[in-house]
């Protein structure tokens, strides 16, 4: 800080930074060397402060575009996965219809359930990062299209069987795009989805097996 204190008889200056008491002065061209070496070191003080806080806004707008762009590549592959879980419930809700796979109905009804939870699982994640849930469903139509034609045409064997790789698509769909995710959101997907993409793989799985064995048998 420099004051200089002008009285009729003196000039009193303080050094820059200085510590020391004001020391008399009665150079006045050293006391405008001192005003003016105050002034430029307040303009640059402002001028840095002034660059700082650009800088600070031009990271926080770049940090929000990152955020950004996170949200909408998860959101991409969160709507993907909520399209699977869309057309895994009509291809249950298909096999369910079918009489010839009347033996397994307690499976699968609990396979239909599970993937009908994972489409509200999905939906609710995909509000929280300001998206809207799909309504129309994706690949695994052609299941349906498989079971149906299968179960009425073919036999439960075949029906089964399009479940299965039905169901392969939807694991091998999670693994896939969890490397997609922001963190928060595989966790979430790690912690409430994937478990129960693989419990209803192994239910089917184990129809498939045991279909498979009573062929051998017989």
């Amino acid at each position: 800080m420099c004051v200089v204190n002008v009285s009729s008889v003196r000039l009193e200056v303080t050094g820059l930074f200085a510590r020391e008491p004001i020391i008399p002065c009665t150079n006045y061209a050293l006391a405008r060397s001192a005003i003016r070496a105050e002034s430029t070191l307040r303009a640059e003080s402002n001028l840095v402060r002034a660059m700082l806080h650009l800088a600070d806004a031009f990271t926080e707008r770049e940090t929000n575009m990152n955020e950004g762009s996170k949200n909408d590549k998860a959101l991409s592959n969160l709507e993907a996965l909520c399209r699977g879980e869309l057309a895994a419930v009509e291809t249950y809700n298909t096999a369910l219809s079918s009489a010839s796979l009347g033996a397994f109905r307690p499976q699968l009804i609990q396979c239909q359930r599970s993937h009908q939870n994972r489409v509200h699982l999905l939906g609710w994640r995909i509000h929280l990062l300001g998206g809207t849930p799909p309504e129309s469903s994706g690949a695994w139509g052609v299941f349906a299209k498989a079971v149906e034609g299968a179960a009425t045409v073919i036999g439960e064997k075949t029906a089964i069987s399009a479940l299965e790789e039905g169901e392969d698509h939807g694991l091998n769909e999670y693994r896939t795009r969890l490397t997609e995710l922001d963190a928060d959101t595989r966790n979430f997907v790690e912690a409430r989805i994937l478990p129960a993409q693989t419990e209803t793989h192994a239910i089917v799985r184990a129809l498939k097996l045991g279909l498979s064995q009573t062929s051998a048998r017989t």
